[in-house]
């Protein structure tokens, strides 16, 4: 969605340019969410909020970075394995054109390649609901990448190019909405 990760990365940095480190509860909600969010295979997320850059909702560099910025501003060891399990799930994804120095920049910066990770993400829950969006997702395995999703979204319709899927319903299965 428009590569909001950029976006979270500099509001991450303004607060600790500030000595006002971001450990929030809203830091870990946000990471949860954009794991939760990434389809079974790790190529497509869910359509969530603002409009996709494309219909497909690819997985892209910006929905990587605002996990790679929030991700030490999260107090939880096991948020964080899990977490860089699936930083490492994902892999390499596409930019947005004329961002890749940018990518690079914050990949060399924030991704640590050796931090603990978690084996796999069957440790996360399989269902994850964000009351203040109205999202609600659930998935039948974290393990099969031929694992079924399915995503409901129920929240507000106010805000500048908020897609309008109010009470919208998608199904994942077999690697296809």
């Amino acid at each position: 969605n428009y590569d909001s990760g950029w976006y979270v990365g500099r509001f991450v940095d303004a607060c600790l340019s500030a000595g006002a480190p971001l450990i929030h509860p809203w830091a870990e909600q946000h990471v949860r969410g954009r794991m939760h969010a990434t389809m079974p295979r790790g190529t497509h997320k869910a359509h969530l909020g603002d409009q996709p850059l494309s219909a497909h909702a690819l997985v892209n560099a910006g929905w990587r970075e605002g996990v790679l910025a929030l991700l030490p501003q999260t107090g939880d060891p096991a948020l964080r394995s899990q977490s860089q399990r699936w930083l490492q799930w994902i892999d390499k994804v596409p930019t947005s054109p004329g961002l890749e120095t940018a990518v690079l920049v914050d990949e060399l910066l924030r991704y640590d390649p050796l931090a603990p990770a978690a084996a796999d993400l069957s440790g996360l829950p399989k269902t994850y609901h964000a009351l203040g969006a109205g999202v609600f997702i659930a998935r039948s395995s974290w393990t099969d990448p031929d694992a079924t999703a399915l995503v409901f979204e129920s929240g507000p319709l106010g805000e500048s190019h908020r897609f309008k899927n109010a009470n919208g319903l998608l199904f994942w299965k077999a690697g296809a909405w």
